[in-house]
């Protein structure tokens, strides 16, 4: 389900709900520049769908490619970006799994047994704050800037997305949204409307219905996804214990997750905590990057979610946002460099 909202004069949200590839992407640019942005995320995506599983690779390339076209874009005049998320079933060699992935703020969650769980980490610059502790998640909900994105489809010439590769469990429901959804309805609403819902088409229209009683300040996006069943998914492995998870850093420069006890500095902490079994989460993708821990980036790489009329007015002590320019050319052509076909090409490393 996407709706306008009772703000914004247009719906720069795309969606894409074709099995077994679902994404959402929030456009950002104003006017039609986000809704084009959105959608060439979307539509480049959809090319991926056949009749199985796409693969990791396959994701991680068009994601690249998208970016390098919204970059190109950027050298026509135009300045554009899109936030994208989505669960997409890959075959990378095993058994099929669901892939999730995302750049920016819009969210997946997986939901199942009761327990609402997120499972992708915001690009942004609130996010920055919390995961530093200098605010917590009440305060990110009304922050002026929590509007501000630190990473995007079209943002910079290389992108950074996460990637997580999960196994395929029966009776998980999973969501994707768009941060209209997000930033009307807290963790608690959500998962109370996930529980209540019996099908995901119910879920995903209370959760819009929900979040444009709440105010409807912006586009509202909401894809609900329920595994129904999975063939000899093994008996009694979702109550198994659920470790908690630490990011160490590894000797090349890359993130790895590791089961931990106890409590790890708060720069090794995942925040927030993802506690997934080790039937669970099959693996991470390093190479594409990881969730930020590090400071807030410099205001010159943050891009401002909102048009220029809606964003809070600036203060001396308000971080500067990178005014966004709306066009964009037609005569686009693919990118393709060297190495681009090559899991991690966009980390953006030198030799």
């Amino acid at each position: 389900m996407s709706e306008i909202g009772h703000v914004r004069a247009l719906n720069e949200d795309s969606l894409l709900t074709e099995p077994p590839l679902f994404v959402v992407a929030d456009g950002m640019g104003g006017h039609e520049a986000g809704e084009v942005a959105s959608a060439l995320a979307v539509e480049r995506l959809r090319g991926l769908v056949d009749d199985g599983p796409t693969t990791t690779e396959a994701i991680a390339s068009e994601v690249r490619n998208v970016n390098g076209l919204l970059r190109r874009a950027v050298e026509g005049g135009a300045a554009m970006g899109t936030t994208v998320v989505g669960l997409a079933l890959v075959d990378d060699g095993g058994p099929p799994a669901w892939l999730v992935f995302n750049v920016g703020d819009s969210r997946a969650y997986g939901f199942a047994h009761g327990r609402l769980e997120r499972l992708s980490h915001d690009h942004s610059y609130v996010q920055d704050l919390v995961d530093m502790g200098e605010i917590d998640l009440t305060e990110a909900r009304t922050h002026p800037h929590r509007n501000v994105v630190t990473r995007a489809l079209g943002a910079a010439d290389t992108v950074r997305a996460d990637y997580w590769v999960r196994t395929v469990v029966a009776d998980e429901r999973f969501l994707l949204c768009s941060d209209g959804v997000t930033s009307e309805l807290d963790d608690d609403e959500i998962a109370e409307v996930l529980a209540a819902a019996d099908r995901p088409e119910v879920a995903a229209r209370r959760l819009v219905d929900r979040a444009l009683d709440a105010g409807g300040n912006d586009n509202v996006t909401a894809v609900v996804v329920d595994v129904v069943s999975v063939p000899d998914t093994p008996e009694g492995a979702a109550a198994r214990p659920r470790p908690r998870w630490w990011r160490r850093r590894r000797g090349d420069g890359h993130d790895a997750f590791v089961p931990g006890r106890g409590r790890a500095p708060a720069w090794e902490r995942v925040h927030p905590v993802p506690e997934p079994t080790t039937r669970y989460l099959i693996a991470r993708v390093p190479t594409t990057g990881g969730p930020a821990d590090e400071a807030p980036p410099d205001a010159a790489t943050a891009i401002a979610a909102v048009p220029d009329d809606l964003a809070p007015e600036d203060t001396p002590d308000d971080p500067p946002v990178t005014p966004l320019i709306e066009a964009m050319p037609t005569d686009l052509a693919e990118p393709q460099e060297p190495g681009d076909d090559e899991p991690g090409a966009d980390e953006g490393a030198k030799p």
